[in-house]
């Protein structure tokens, strides 16, 4: 920054325990023209601060004794040293580092680092901004000294030349909002500046009172008078909050006011500079909602809290209302979080994320089906329609009193998880909030998608472990029997009377419970091959009614000690290229499944031949199965009942289907509680 040549160059007040460190800083900025006052601890920087001028601080933010936060609030509590600018130094790089230093006050920080290119250049900023901020001051304060000298000099022609020539002064102001009110708060003048700021022409405000310009809560909240009256015991203040333009926009303004007193003491009026700082406020709303929304987000992987955080991180400031909407893998919506400023529209921000396929051209349901995001920056009564799906719907919307909207996709992993949505009642989003808005969705789809993962990963563990439970429960089974038959015919072996008569029977249910757990051991070999994508076909020509048929005889006595008679229909012979192993499994895993669930009633079995396509049907009369449960029983891990009353892993239906697929075949079921199943598979006698 360029200095007059009279100016004395910059004091840098450079505090640090280190003291390589700290003569490090200090040449470098000798090099750059400053003086360099040194302070090896916070309690020597604060002695130097009280004897001699200081223009700016490097405070190294770890100290031994008075820490580098603590004397950054020691400095800022003091009114004569708070404009100084401060940078904090810290060897740490991550959001809590940035959070401590800006809490305590600093104005801005950096890395240390034996590269001090950037602390340079930070020094210089901050010290152009302090430069810039006492210019404005003193613009400020001599416009309205102007302002005070020329109000109290009409009744003189002097002063009269003199009230001329601010007027000119004020009138070529253009950035500044500068008018005069009377005693009552109505407004008196108003020059350039203001009109072009606010909307209004000078013919239309004058004469109007200044709460016209604020927002309708601050009006019903008595905010208009109460600043003046604050202005009156004070002698001046200054402001900031939202302003609202003739077109009904808002802006945030940063508002100076003076009281104007006559030579006798009376009240003459108020003098009023409004600056529109909108700009600088919305980045650093920006900057502090991301870095919140990082620590925010990152601090659970519960999916649920975790998509409580989303809607609620951007509120009140960005948004009065937010909507986050996810989508399963088929593209049907899998819940709907939503959250309001005001707790009591809750029920009416609900209605926002509902979508109808008439609604996919505009808003959420668009967004959804494009993954672009979508910004509409005057919401008006035709967007409300297009959105709504009925009247009461419209109604309720309208009842938000949505000004803006805007609406992002959230990705993750190459996959639209779902959509954010953002709605204010007074701002106008445009391309800046779009960014914002897309920088939030990332940050948010990384957690919701983390959450899920997480989430998904407790559930495959939990079902890993019921799956344990249940195949080493299912083992065992059958070992018990086996050992009882196999210690029988021990006993009778050395007694000597082990006939062919008493061993066929043992025998026979060993063979029985061996053919049991070759078929666990099958499933738990599938289960593995069909995980790691290993299952391999090896077609060949092979007759279904036969395979039925091979089926239905090795499980004879089984269903005959189940009470399940078979009612088989089926032609002579049903040939297609499928394989044999699997196509015995899809009809041995629907006939276990019949006998488990229908034990003591009859089973119907039926093939047909359908020209380029063989139909399986097995048809039992038990329990039957919930149409809510209906698409589940095909998963792994899954069954409609509960796993206490029914033995087996859980897997024979999901086999089934994995193999049905695998021969290009499809599998349905038609069942109603109370009143059995109807297992139907379809076969393509060739294979595509």
């Amino acid at each position: 920054m360029n200095r007059p040549m009279d100016t004395p160059p910059h004091r840098i007040l450079i505090v640090d325990d280190s003291p390589t460190y700290l003569h490090q800083v200090a040449a470098a900025m000798r090099d750059e023209g400053y003086v360099a006052v040194l302070a090896h601890s916070g309690e020597e920087a604060l002695a130097r601060l009280a004897a001699a001028r200081v223009d700016g601080i490097l405070l190294d933010m770890v100290m031994p004794g008075l820490s580098g936060p603590a004397t950054c609030l020691r400095i800022k509590a003091n009114a004569a040293w708070r404009p100084i600018p401060l940078l904090m130094l810290t060897g740490r790089d991550d959001h809590k580092a940035i959070l401590d230093a800006l809490s305590a006050g600093a104005d801005d920080f950096v890395t240390k680092s034996g590269e001090l290119t950037v602390l340079k250049a930070r020094l210089r900023a901050q010290l152009r901004r302090r430069h810039y901020e006492d210019e404005n001051r003193r613009m400020r304060e001599l416009l309205l000294r102007r302002e005070m000298e020329a109000a109290e000099a009409r009744a003189d022609r002097r002063l009269k030349q003199s009230e001329e020539r601010f007027r000119l002064i004020v009138e070529g102001v253009q950035d500044y909002a500068i008018f005069m009110l009377d005693p009552a708060g109505r407004i008196a003048s108003w020059n350039p500046g203001a009109e072009r700021i606010n909307g209004y022409r000078a013919d239309e405000i004058i004469g109007r009172h200044c709460s016209v310009l604020f927002p309708p809560e601050d009006v019903e909240l008595g905010r208009p008078a109460a600043e003046l009256e604050c202005t009156v015991e004070t002698g001046r203040s200054v402001q900031e909050g939202y302003r609202v333009r003739k077109d009904g926009t808002r802006y945030w303004a940063n508002e100076v006011i003076s009281v104007l007193f006559d030579e006798a003491g009376r009240l003459r009026g108020f003098a009023k500079v409004t600056r529109d700082v909108t700009e600088r406020r919305r980045v650093h709303e920006a900057q502090r909602i991301l870095v919140s929304a990082g620590q925010i987000l990152g601090e659970s992987l519960d999916f649920e809290e975790t998509l409580r955080r989303v809607v609620r991180v951007a509120l009140p400031d960005f948004a009065q209302i937010c909507v986050l909407l996810l989508q399963d893998e088929s593209g049907a919506t899998e819940r709907q979080v939503t959250a309001h400023a005001d707790p009591s529209m809750a029920a009416a921000t609900e209605l926002l994320g509902r979508l109808t396929a008439d609604s996919c051209a505009r808003g959420i349901g668009k967004v959804l089906r494009t993954a672009q995001p979508e910004l509409i920056p005057r919401v008006t009564d035709s967007f409300v329609r297009a959105i709504s799906f009925d009247q009461a719907h419209y109604e309720a919307l309208r009842s938000l009193s949505l000004a803006s909207h805007l609406t992002v996709p959230l990705t993750a992993r190459g996959r639209t998880l779902g959509t954010l949505s953002f709605a204010s009642t007074h701002r106008r989003y445009d391309a800046v909030d779009l960014d914002l808005a897309q920088d939030l969705a990332r940050r948010a789809a990384l957690a919701v998608d983390n959450a899920r993962l997480y989430r998904e990963a407790q559930i495959a563990v939990r079902a890993r472990d019921d799956f344990l439970t249940i195949a080493s429960h299912e083992l065992r089974t059958p070992l018990t029997p086996m050992q009882l038959q196999v210690d029988g015919l021990l006993r009778a072996g050395k007694r000597g009377d082990l006939t062919a008569e008493r061993a066929t029977p043992r025998l026979e249910m060993i063979k029985r419970q061996v053919e049991r757990l070759a078929r666990l051991i099958t499933n738990l070999l599938d289960i593995s091959r069909i995980s790691a994508g290993r299952l391999q076909l090896e077609l060949e020509d092979v007759d279904l009614a036969g395979t039925v048929n091979d089926v239905l005889d090795r499980f004879r006595e089984e269903l005959a000690a189940a009470g399940c008679p078979v009612e088989l229909s089926a032609p002579a012979s049903v040939v297609g290229r499928w394989d044999r192993l699997r196509l015995d499994q899809i009809v041995t895993n629907l006939l276990s499944n019949a006998i488990k669930y229908g034990a003591g009633r009859p089973i119907d079995v039926a093939v047909s031949d359908l020209g380029d396509r063989a139909r399986l049907v097995v048809r039992d009369r038990g329990i039957g199965i919930a149409p809510d449960q209906q698409a589940r029983i095909f998963e792994r891990f899954e069954r409609a009942v509960s796993s206490e009353n029914y033995s087996g892993f859980g897997m024979g239906l999901w086999i089934v289907r994995q193999i049905a697929d695998a021969l290009g075949a499809t599998i349905d079921v038609d069942s109603r509680p109370g009143e059995g199943a109807t297992f139907t598979v379809d076969l393509p006698k060739v294979p595509a």
